[in-house]
């Protein structure tokens, strides 16, 4: 009985040794999008499923999963990042928005604080990562680089 089990298991262990194998060879490339019927224009891409497009349009400012509510009042613009990518946000238009804060030099701050944050170098027009003590900030500050591309990038 006991090598009955033994050979069971040697043989079950090359079954699925095989099958991985056959599964991680398997390169899965993106068949060209067809959407049938009238061209879809998607200004900012579409939706991807398992690493290839599908025939749904993205949109920034309604994700999946995460719509962006900006409540009364404001709505949601998109921007497109220095990698390509298109990203939503609430407020005003680019052309409206106060750009003297991306002007603004870096503050590290007098507090012994580290904070990991992003400040816009306007001399070299990118978003640079730099560490915050936690007092004394000016508004060229940003949590994320993400936030400060949106704020600041073509500036």
């Amino acid at each position: 009985m006991n090598r009955l089990l033994t050979v069971l298991f040697v043989v079950i262990g090359f079954i699925y040794t095989f099958e991985s194998q056959a599964l991680a060879s398997n390169d899965k490339t993106c068949k060209p999008l067809n959407c049938g019927g009238k061209i879809k224009t998607c200004p900012y891409g579409y939706h991807k499923q398992d690493g290839c497009e599908i025939c749904k349009c993205y949109d920034p400012c309604n994700p999946p999963g995460k719509p962006i509510l900006c409540g009364p009042n404001k709505r949601c613009f998109v921007d497109k990042l220095s990698n390509g990518t298109f990203v939503g946000r609430c407020g005003l238009p680019k052309s409206k928005r106060n750009t003297s804060i991306c002007e603004e030099e870096k503050v590290v701050g007098l507090c012994k604080a580290a904070f990991p944050r992003f400040y816009y170098n306007s001399t070299i027009k990118t978003c640079e990562h730099f560490i915050y003590g936690g007092c004394g900030a000016n508004n060229n500050n940003f949590d994320t680089k993400e936030k400060c591309e949106t704020a600041c990038s073509q500036t």
